[in-house]
């Protein structure tokens, strides 16, 4: 199935492609939303975490960004098998471009993704899992439009992140 993201930052666009090509190379791994308490959920966490690797955890793969600056591959992976799904796998581009206010930018992913179901999937299992990717594909173009906004002025507190938007479209079967 096809899945995007999109969300407003407020930083300029040479100041966004610069924050995108800070992310090129590095990993970081990321909890479903919705994962059991005690579990980093909400939160994006650079790098591998230290020891076991909790339930729901999805390991984000950051590419090298192309010569531009403004599209930056990215691979999601599931850890370890959830009450959900078995497997979760992304791979998409991440886009920064010129937003229509200005002094902002636009950051966008969008990408296939394959869901590999736990269990036989009733239509109740599959909504839900579809609920959680969209969750965590919200979560995830917010930690990055964070980081991206953190990167072009570390030293003050940065305004707002706009809310963002995610969708998925096309059928399990097809993927």
């Amino acid at each position: 199935m096809r899945i995007g993201a999109k969300i407003i930052i407020n930083t300029s666009l040479d100041a966004a492609r610069d924050g995108l090509a800070t992310l090129a190379s590095q990993g970081w791994a990321i909890s479903l939303p919705g994962a059991r308490p005690g579990h980093p959920a909400g939160q994006a966490l650079p790098g591998r975490p230290a020891g076991g690797c909790p339930r729901g955890l999805v390991m984000v793969t950051f590419g090298t960004a192309a010569a531009a600056g403004e599209v930056l591959p990215v691979q999601w992976e599931s850890v370890e098998r959830g009450e959900v799904f078995a497997a979760l796998l992304l791979s998409s581009d991440l886009t920064v471009s010129a937003a229509a206010t200005p002094g902002c930018s636009t950051l966008a992913l969008f990408g296939f993704c394959s869901l590999l179901p736990a269990v036989v999937p009733d239509a109740s299992q599959e909504q839900a899992a579809r609920q959680v990717i969209k969750a965590l594909a919200r979560l995830f173009i917010t930690s990055v439009a964070a980081a991206i906004a953190r990167s072009a002025d570390p030293g003050h507190r940065l305004p707002a992140l706009e809310t963002a938007s995610s969708w998925l479209s096309g059928q399990r079967s097809s993927d």
